[in-house]
């Protein structure tokens, strides 16, 4: 599952597993931190894990972190020989327009699948009204023919969900049943490759949205130095002490955006230690429940037997 923060992914989950295992946000703080998986379940004969991602417009981690987290869980995820089925990107019909944390969330989608692995994407637009608005037909219309274009150019699928519940959600993941599995870009760049994360598509796009933060940032930092030496040649105190505390916010803003770039040269053991307990957990979970099932069905069988 991705998307941005309050696009309705943890509410999916919940809808398609048939539990609500995900914490589901009801404003723009993100509820969903790192990569949680649901509990397994069966549609149309296969198996099903979903698993929930964190917005690159998370309001608790920087985009950098979230890279470094999904690409921890999918590395750990393809050195074990699990393979995904591919992903569900969600998409609110009510958002106006495509700028700004929409519009790079997308790219990175992009960035992160390859071109080649777009076949192995559905947009899934969501919070429909009933019956759907002109404007909102009008948007998806948009999406298809200009934003989403490339990507349905090269395999991907646009579908609706008219509706919350169990029935649309399977409605949406039936599209992705037929599908191959799939090794995003990101994933066989740095495990089949030897690429570092920053040296990735994702890695560069999110490295340079980093650099022009930073860049801007150093812009404001020296005006706002200017109208310190200003106030000063004007003996305007009071001005100045507000300057100050101006100069002293964006030097501290830098100093987070530094941080964040530096970190994504920066190799976390932890992260793929975490994903390896919990794919340990959900082997042991998905034996458990096939010796169930199978101590079920004999249960079952010895029944009949007497009847």
């Amino acid at each position: 599952m991705y998307g941005g923060t309050g696009v309705g992914k943890s509410q999916f989950v919940n809808d398609a597993a048939g539990r609500p295992d995900m914490s589901v946000g009801h404003d723009l703080r993100s509820c969903t931190q790192i990569v949680a998986a649901s509990q397994p379940f069966v549609l149309d004969g296969q198996n099903i894990v979903l698993f929930d991602t964190p917005g690159f417009d998370d309001t608790t981690m920087s985009d950098a972190d979230t890279l470094k987290r999904i690409a921890e869980f999918l590395e750990t995820m393809y050195r074990r020989g699990m393979k995904l089925k591919g992903l569900v990107y969600m998409h609110r019909i009510t958002d106006m327009r495509m700028a700004g944390a929409s519009a790079r969330t997308y790219r990175l989608l992009r960035n992160l699948c390859g071109t080649a692995n777009l076949s192995n994407v559905v947009i899934c637009t969501n919070m429909w009204s009933n019956p759907p608005t002109e404007d909102e037909l009008r948007r998806e219309a948009q999406l298809e023919t200009e934003f989403f274009k490339v990507a349905l150019e090269n395999g991907a699928k646009m579908v609706r969900r008219s509706r919350p519940g169990m029935e649309t959600a399977h409605d949406v993941l039936r599209v992705l049943l037929p599908k191959a599995p799939t090794v995003l870009e990101v994933t066989s760049d740095v495990v089949d490759r030897g690429m570092r994360l920053q040296d990735t598509e994702a890695g560069k796009f999110v490295e340079a949205e980093l650099r022009f933060k930073l860049d801007k940032q150093e812009q404001e930092l020296q005006e706002i130095k200017a109208e310190i030496a200003t106030s000063l040649a004007e003996n305007d105190l009071k001005f100045r002490n507000e300057l100050e505390k101006l100069r002293a916010k964006k030097e501290n803003d830098m100093s987070t955006l530094s941080r964040q770039l530096a970190s994504l040269g920066v190799e976390v053991e932890e992260g793929r230690k975490f994903w390896e307990g919990q794919f340990e957990d959900m082997r042991a979970r998905r034996v458990q429940a096939m010796r169930l099932a199978d101590e079920q069905g004999k249960f079952l069988n010895l029944e009949s037997s007497w009847s």
